[in-house]
């Protein structure tokens, strides 16, 4: 097991996967990039587009939490006078998306790009009222007290007239309610919570926007109403279990061999009975807000 830093955090290779020693519970590694860059596209596919916040031709876009920052090169190709600035914890997940051979159109792009490397947790690096577009999909690395302060934050870094726009998600589920879905999510949850995560903030998105002091509609979307969907969704589930199969038995929660049989069993129940997951959207503009 060897150890290497990037910025300021310690990574560690454990059984092939790159992670970090503390504070956040996902792999950073090429089978995360291979995810994330699924997930897009599956987003995609149910959401039918890239936002929902009815902007225009905005000149100043952020992407927070933005992981291979396959999102921010799309929004780059539809609004050409457009910057965009992606933030991650680390650059890894982006770099490592642009070795692939699907990125290549992308990398013109790249001087329309600025990477900031910054914990999502803490306040955002960018003084008030920079952007006209502030974007954030799947922040679940978020605990409960965190998420108040995270979307005030997005609303501080942009203009009054500009928009944000945060994506998160809810529970899957099988059409038979699967035992042992319910065990996984339970383990997960769990271990999630050690991290100091939620891992799924769209369960309490309402409470959180009061929190924050943000009155807005949310748009839910269920994924898995096709048999693509679901075979899309069924493989990014799976790899997002198997992400904490090891913290799992380092901490007691699940033995590998009992994750690897519940694992078995969910696919089994997913694909006999379907399987779907509840996501949730919202956009607001700073000036509607008190």
């Amino acid at each position: 097991m060897g150890t290497n830093n990037v910025g300021s955090l310690q990574w560690k290779q454990e059984a092939g996967r790159r992670r970090r020693e503390q504070g956040y519970g996902f792999t950073n590694d090429a089978q995360e990039c291979a995810r994330l860059t699924l997930q897009h596209h599956l987003m995609k596919l149910a959401w039918h587009d890239h936002y929902w916040a009815p902007i225009h031709a905005p000149e100043e876009i952020l992407d927070v939490a933005c992981g291979t920052s396959i999102w921010g090169y799309e929004l780059l190709q539809q609004f050409p006078q457009a910057h965009l600035t992606a933030l991650d914890i680390d650059h890894v997940l982006s770099r490592r998306f642009l070795e692939k051979e699907q990125a290549k159109a992308y990398i013109p792009l790249l001087q329309r790009l600025t990477f900031i490397e910054a914990d999502a947790r803490e306040p955002l690096p960018f003084q008030t009222f920079r952007f006209d577009f502030t974007h954030a999909r799947l922040p679940e690395f978020l605990s409960d007290e965190q998420w108040p302060a995270f979307i005030r934050e997005l609303m501080r870094v942009t203009r009054p007239s500009g928009f944000v726009e945060v994506v998160t998600v809810g529970f899957c589920q099988t059409g038979n309610k699967s035992q042992a879905l319910r065990a996984l999510l339970v383990a997960a949850m769990q271990d999630a919570h050690m991290h100091g995560e939620i891992t799924l903030g769209g369960l309490r998105l309402t409470d959180h926007l009061r929190a924050a002091g943000i009155s807005a509609n949310i748009a839910t979307r269920v994924v898995g109403q096709t048999k693509q969907q679901q075979r899309m969704l069924l493989r990014d589930i799976v790899h997002a279990f198997c992400e904490f199969k090891l913290s799992l038995a380092r901490r007691g929660i699940m033995a590998e061999d009992e994750f690897e049989r519940q694992l078995a069993q969910f696919r089994k129940d997913a694909l006999e009975t379907g399987f779907s997951q509840p996501f949730y959207r919202v956009w607001f503009q700073p000036k509607d807000q008190a």
